[in-house]
C-alpha cells in the first residue's frame, strides 16, 4: 500500500498594515488657534507709538494683502475720517477686484496717485515725492499706505535700483517715515519669492509683519503643517531673527459674504445670520491676534 504524499503547504503571511486602535471619535477636535507664534518671542517688539508710518504690503495674488488692509483701516477705535485725511492710500494693483469693498474705502482717502501705465517705479517715485517732506511737528503728517498688488514690488525694486536702497532709507529717515513691511501669506512656497527679492536689495525694515493666512489653507491640512515648508525657509527665519513678528491670519467664515456682495468687513449687512457672526468673530480673532503689535502703534 502506497503511503500517501502529504500535499506541500505554506504560510500566508499577512502584510496588511496594523493600524493602532484609534478613538472612532479622535478626529472630532475643537477648532484651535494657531500659535501666535512663540517664535516672535524672540525679540521684543519695536515701539512705533506715536510714529509715522509707511506701510508696504507685498504678496503674491490671493493671499489676503486687500483683506488685511480693508480690517485696518476698518478696525473699531480707528478714527477713519481722520486718518483719510492724513494718509494716502495707493492701490498700484488696480485690476483687483476681490474685495470690492477695499476700492470703495480708497476712493476715500483724498491724496491719491494715480498708476501712470507700463511705469511702476515712476508712479512709486510721484508718491513718495508728496509724502517724503521734512519732519514737522505737525501731527496730522500723512501714515502712508501702500498695497504694491500681485507683483507690485517691482515699483519698490526699480527705485531703490536707480536710487540705491540705503539712499531710499534715509530718505524715509529724514521725514520721520518708517517703513513697516507687511507679507501676507498663502501655504505656497513661492510666496517668499517678494520678500526674498526685498532681502535681495538690502529692504529689511525691522518693522515687519509675517501673516500666515490659515483662510488660505484648502483641505484638512494643519495649518501648522500647510505652512511648514514657509515657516522653516530660511528667508522666513532670516526675516524672524531680525525681529520680525509672526501673526496668524484667521479663517472668515463669512468672506464669501463680503466678496460676493460687495459689502464691508465692518458692516452687518450679509443677509445670513451665519456669515454675520462668522464675519464678526474673526474681527474679533484678529484684534486679539494683533493686539501685541497693535499695542506698540504698528497699526493705524
Amino acid at each position: 500500500m502506497k503511503a500517501e504524499m502529504k500535499k506541500p503547504t505554506a504560510t500566508i503571511l499577512d502584510l496588511r498594515p496594523r493600524l493602532p486602535k484609534r478613538n472612532p471619535l479622535a478626529f472630532i477636535k475643537p477648532i484651535i488657534t494657531p500659535p501666535a507664534s512663540e517664535r516672535s518671542e524672540r525679540a521684543e517688539i519695536l515701539d512705533l507709538r506715536g510714529k509715522r508710518k509707511l506701510y508696504c504690503v507685498v504678496g503674491l495674488g490671493d493671499v489676503g494683502k486687500s483683506t488685511w488692509l480693508t480690517w485696518m483701516l476698518e478696525r473699531p477705535g480707528v478714527d477713519f475720517e481722520n486718518v483719510a485725511l492724513a494718509s494716502v492710500l495707493a492701490p498700484y494693483d488696480t485690476g483687483n477686484s476681490e474685495v470690492e469693498a477695499y476700492h470703495a474705502l480708497a476712493n476715500r482717502f483724498g491724496n491719491r496717485v494715480m498708476v501712470p501705465e507700463g511705469d511702476p517705479t515712476m508712479w512709486l517715485s510721484l508718491l513718495l515725492s508728496q509724502v517724503l517732506q521734512p519732519a514737522t511737528v505737525d501731527e496730522a503728517a500723512p501714515h502712508v499706505v501702500i498695497d504694491f498688488g500681485a507683483g507690485g514690488e517691482a515699483a519698490l525694486l526699480g527705485l531703490c535700483g536707480r536710487l540705491g536702497t540705503q539712499a531710499v532709507l534715509d530718505e524715509f529717515a529724514k521725514a520721520a517715515l518708517v517703513p513697516v513691511l507687511v507679507a501676507p501669506f498663502s501655504p505656497r512656497e513661492e510666496c517668499l519669492a517678494p520678500l526674498a527679492a526685498l532681502r535681495q536689495i538690502g529692504f529689511c525694515p525691522p518693522a515687519t509683519l509675517l501673516l500666515p493666512n490659515h483662510g488660505r489653507v484648502t483641505g484638512s491640512l494643519p495649518p501648522s503643517l500647510a505652512f511648514a515648508a514657509i515657516r522653516e525657509h530660511p528667508i522666513y527665519e532670516e526675516a524672524l531673527g531680525r525681529g520680525a513678528v509672526e501673526v496668524w491670519i484667521p479663517p472668515c467664515h463669512g468672506m464669501h459674504a463680503v466678496e460676493g456682495l460687495h459689502i464691508t468687513l465692518a458692516s452687518q449687512t450679509a443677509p445670513l445670520i451665519a456669515d454675520r457672526l462668522g464675519i464678526a468673530h474673526w474681527r474679533d480673532t484678529m484684534e486679539k491676534r494683533f493686539r501685541p503689535v497693535s499695542e506698540k502703534g504698528w497699526l493705524l
